[in-house]
């Protein structure tokens, strides 16, 4: 994936598991390119922008990116990441015949007998849709199980290797993450999302050198100027 500033000379390349960084000196121009990026309006962005997909097609950002602005509170109940587990769960259902025919023959015995309840009230009664495994792993809140307690740090990994699990392909942005994480955490978290190949975006505010293994950076400094390492 490829993203393009109108402003900018060059563009950012954005790999799977591979760290691409933005990086901005200027307070302003940041606000203004994260104001940009967030805005789910074109008539909203003050730096209009293009994002393109590994087949040189132009996508939305929203189609393109999963942005966590506050760490401290990562979306795992965004509909899009549910909707991708229950589809993972139905489709590892479905390679398993054994458990498939055990998890029907559950769900046959559940409305059997709800429906013997039913026959104690004066009306008829029946269920209206037709059952699948989606739709009861959203009526029961199916998710990922975790803690508050652990660190931040544990955290974001844990946010990783969910969406691994679920095969999730668009990019992570993040927002100064180098802000709350130390030198080794930053690399750590470089590695783990070159493992579980999970692209990630870091939005950084600026001039301090983000040190990382494999990273790619489009630094622009006070002056406006442009460097691409």
């Amino acid at each position: 994936m490829r993203l393009s500033f109108s402003g900018f000379e060059n563009t950012l390349d954005i790999i799977s598991g591979r760290v691409s960084i933005l990086q901005i000196e200027s307070v302003s121009l940041f606000t203004r390119i994260c104001q940009s990026l967030f805005a789910s309006n074109e008539d909203d962005r003050p730096e209009s922008f293009t994002v393109w997909d590994d087949a040189g097609k132009e996508i939305t950002s929203k189609n393109a990116f999963l942005f966590v602005v506050n760490p401290f509170n990562l979306p795992w109940r965004d509909r899009g990441l549910l909707t991708a587990l229950y589809n993972q769960i139905d489709f590892l259902m479905k390679e398993d015949d054994a458990v498939r025919q055990d998890i029907e023959a559950a769900h046959q015995q559940l409305e059997h007998l709800v429906k013997e309840l039913s026959l104690q009230l004066n009306s008829c009664y029946s269920f209206g849709i037709e059952w699948d495994l989606g739709q009861a792993l959203k009526a029961y809140s199916f998710g990922i199980d975790r803690s508050d307690s652990v660190t931040l740090f544990d955290n974001l990994i844990h946010f990783i290797e969910f969406l691994h699990d679920i095969c999730y392909r668009k990019t992570l942005v993040f927002v100064n993450i180098e802000k709350f994480l130390t030198k080794s955490e930053l690399l750590e978290l470089e590695m783990q999302l070159f493992f579980h190949n999970v692209a990630a975006l870091f939005l950084v505010q600026g001039s301090d050198d983000i040190k990382l293994e494999n990273a790619r950076k489009l630094i622009i400094d006070q002056g406006f100027l442009e460097s691409l390492e």
